[in-house]
Order: structure tokens, then C-alpha cells, then sequence
């Protein structure tokens, strides 16, 4: 097959949803499929290279010159709407490409929506986190889960984000832009609680949509200049990966661990905000914006890992990076963190928010060193079967030969 993708950002601007298409563009690539990648030049003049048997084009953006309007340059979105320059960047390929299927990510897909209905060729979207029906991309509203989906309320939510004028334009881009999601021929949910939330605020079927998790890369990363110059690890310790803010449930952890009588450390790794500010103390070790590197070596060192976050995750990579290094993992009971653990199987699941059950987790689990690691080589072997690159990259495969089959069978001349 020859395969379009779209998305928002691709390597080196690292997430979760870049290195989902990173890790699956180049399997499947490795596979003898051609893949064309086109994101946004963030950060750089546009530009057409191959990479790593990719090839990677970046357009321009839009929002390039807008600078001011974003907290973080390096991260600018593009808007939720439909852009004509990008469509015609996309088109453009696809007359050159003639991709057999367009695999979508981000806000790209209302461009993206466009060309296909402009070339016919089938289209396929990831969703990665909440962003087609949530201009704020987290399905939170005031500290908790949103419960009436896109509305005029979006605005006043999500103006502490965007500001007002910023928040207007981005709830009319996604609302304008919902209308527009049933031209897409399938989607992909990385857990079962996006797809849920897609279903009931978004024109897709129960047929359109199926859940495939995030991959796990299987490739290592040999780059380790720097890790030597991090701070080194306890003895003993339990680990935190992730956001260094209360929606992820750091307050909440930490509150946590306060009551435990332990003599094990608490490790917070992750990247900063501004906003928040976390003190170390003799018990608590807070390492900031470290590589991953790092944090792998962290996970194997620890006695478990807790992902205790406020929000919906989308999906929950970290627990399954912790898994992947036969770890136990504590959770909160939301989003698609309930896909990935078992309750007392190969982790504990908690009710988020909650610091006395995830007390009461921690000390269970610091306890009984056998029981986690029995539920750390239970959830190893769960990884295995569901979440390793190449298992997700069979899935995804079958789901574009799927939409290519149907596509040349309602067109029988092709």
C-alpha cells in the first residue's frame, strides 16, 4: 500500500501522539508499504526529506507568524479548522503519491477531510486524545470529566486556557469541524473510553469505530549523552512519570505518600510548568524535563509505578512502559488507564482524587514485594500480547487494507 499520513507534529517534537505515528509509520514502512508523512514546520522551513525510510514534508503553518498567541512557540497547533493552503499542500501529493489510503492525527484532519473528499481517496483518523470534540483537548470542565460535550459553555471553559477571543475561535473551529467527522471512513481510539466519548458526542457509527492502543516502541534508542549528568536514583524508591501538575495527580500523590511509613522514596519525573512548582525534599526527589532515557532506566529501578492523574488519559503510556519493565502499576480509575491495568492483576486501579485509597495501594503493594512483582510479570506478559509496536502495527495495517478492500469494491473500474 501507499499510505498518506497527516498529522499535526512528527519527530523531532516529541509526544505521545508524534510517536505513535513515528513508530507505526516506520514498521509499516519496514514492511514494504510507502509511506508519505506531512505535518507542520514548526520551528523550521519547510522542507521534503527521507527519513528513517520515511518521507517526512513539512508545510508551512499557519499560525507561523502568530507567535505571541502561544505559551509554548515550539508547539504551536494548527487551528481547527480547514485550511486551504494545507489542503492544497495535501492534494498536491496525494496527485503525485496517489496514496491507496490517508491515515489522519490532530487538528491536520479537518484539512485533511477536505482533500479526500476532493480525491476520493479513503480516509482513516486516530484519535489520540479528545481534540475534535473538546476545543481544550483534555474533556474536563472545572477539575472534573465534561458532561454535555461540545456547547457555548466551551468558551467560558476554556478561556483561562486560550483567553477569550482565542477560546471563541477554537469552540467555533471544533464545533464547524464535527459536522465534517462523518466523511471519515473508520476511525481509531487509543482506549475504549475515547471511543465511548466519541460515539456520544460525535456523528460516528458503532461499525466506524474500533480501538487499537498506542504502540510501544520495540526499537531502542542508543542516544544516552546527558544521563550522567541527571540526578542519580534512590536506592529504593517509588516512581512518578508525567506532567508536574495537579491534573495529573501529583498533589494528590504526594498528599499520598505523606501518610505512608515508608522508608522508600517518592520520585517525580517530568516536565515543568509554569505555572506549578514542586519542592524536593529528604524524601521526595523531583527531576525535571528529563531524557527518556532516564526515565526507562527509572521504571526498572523502582519498586512500582503510580499514575494517579485527574484527567481522562486518553490513553496511559506510562503505565504501560512500566509494565513493559515488569513492574506493578497503581492508577486511577479514568480514561484509558482502565484499558491497560487489571485491578489486582498486574496493578491496583484507585478512584481518582482519592489519597487514602491510593495510601492504602501503596502500602499494600510495599508490603507484599512478592505480590507486586508477580503482578509485575503478569502485567509484562500483558504488554506483550496488546501493546508491543508490532502486535499495534498488525491492527492498524488490517484497518487500511480494510478501508483500501471497500473502496475498490464500491468502485469495481479501479
Amino acid at each position: 500500500m501507499r499510505i498518506l499520513e497527516t498529522t499535526d507534529f512528527y519527530p523531532p517534537i516529541m509526544g505521545g501522539a508524534e510517536n505513535h505515528v513515528q513508530s507505526i509509520s516506520e514498521r509499516l514502512s519496514e514492511r514494504g508499504h510507502e509511506v508519505f508523512i506531512i505535518t507542520t514546520a514548526t520551528g523550521e522551513p519547510p522542507s521534503t526529506r527521507l527519513v528513517n525510510g520515511v518521507t517526512v514534508s513539512r508545510i508551512s503553518n499557519i499560525v507561523d507568524r502568530l507567535t505571541p498567541l502561544y505559551k509554548n512557540p515550539n508547539r504551536r497547533f494548527p487551528p481547527p479548522i480547514t485550511n486551504p493552503l494545507v489542503v492544497r499542500d495535501i492534494m498536491s501529493v496525494i496527485k503525485t503519491f496517489e496514496p491507496d489510503a490517508i491515515h489522519s492525527h490532530g487538528w491536520i484532519t479537518y484539512s485533511t477531510i477536505k482533500a479526500k473528499l476532493k480525491s476520493g481517496v479513503p480516509l482513516v483518523t486516530t484519535l489520540h486524545d479528545y481534540g475534535l470534540i473538546c476545543p481544550k483537548r483534555t474533556f474536563m470542565v472545572d477539575g472534573g470529566l465534561c458532561q454535555t460535550g461540545p456547547s457555548h459553555y466551551c468558551v467560558r471553559c476554556g478561556k483561562a486556557q486560550y483567553g477569550l477571543m482565542k477560546s471563541v475561535l477554537t469552540y467555533r473551529g471544533v464545533v464547524n469541524g464535527i459536522r465534517g467527522l462523518k466523511h471519515i471512513d473508520q476511525f481509531i481510539a487509543v482506549s475504549s473510553f475515547v471511543k465511548n466519548v466519541h460515539l456520544k458526542y460525535a456523528p460516528i457509527k458503532e461499525n466506524q469505530i474500533c480501538v487499537i492502543p498506542a504502540p510501544f516502541p520495540d526499537k531502542k534508542n542508543l542516544l544516552q549523552e546527558g544521563i550522567d549528568t541527571l540526578p542519580k536514583l534512590p536506592e529504593d524508591f517509588i516512581l512518578f512519570v508525567g506532567t508536574l501538575a495537579p491534573y495529573k495527580g501529583v498533589d494528590v500523590l504526594i498528599e499520598a505518600y505523606k501518610q505512608v511509613d515508608t522508608t522508600a522514596k517518592l520520585v517525580l519525573i517530568g516536565m515543568t510548568m509554569p505555572s506549578h512548582k514542586y519542592e524536593p525534599t529528604d524524601n521526595i526527589l523531583i527531576v525535571e524535563n528529563a531524557l527518556h532515557e532516564y526515565v526507562m532506566k527509572a521504571l526498572s529501578m523502582c519498586r512500582f509505578c503510580v499514575v494517579p492523574s485527574l484527567w481522562p488519559e486518553p490513553f496511559g503510556k506510562v503505565a504501560v512502559e512500566a509494565m513493559s519493565r515488569r513492574k506493578a502499576v497503581i492508577v486511577a480509575r479514568t480514561g484509558g488507564l482502565i484499558d491497560i491495568v487489571v485491578d489486582a492483576e498486574t496493578g491496583i486501579l484507585v478512584t481518582p482524587g482519592d489519597a487514602k485509597s491510593l495510601a492504602n495501594a501503596m502500602r499494600f503493594l510495599l508490603g507484599n514485594p512478592l505480590i507486586a512483582k508477580k503482578m509485575g510479570e503478569v502485567g509484562y506478559r500483558r504488554f506483550t500480547v496488546h501493546f508491543s509496536a508490532q502486535t499495534v502495527t498488525n491492527r492498524i495495517e488490517k484497518v487500511l487494507e480494510k478501508v483500501c478492500d471497500e473502496k475498490r469494491q464500491s468502485s469495481p473500474l479501479l
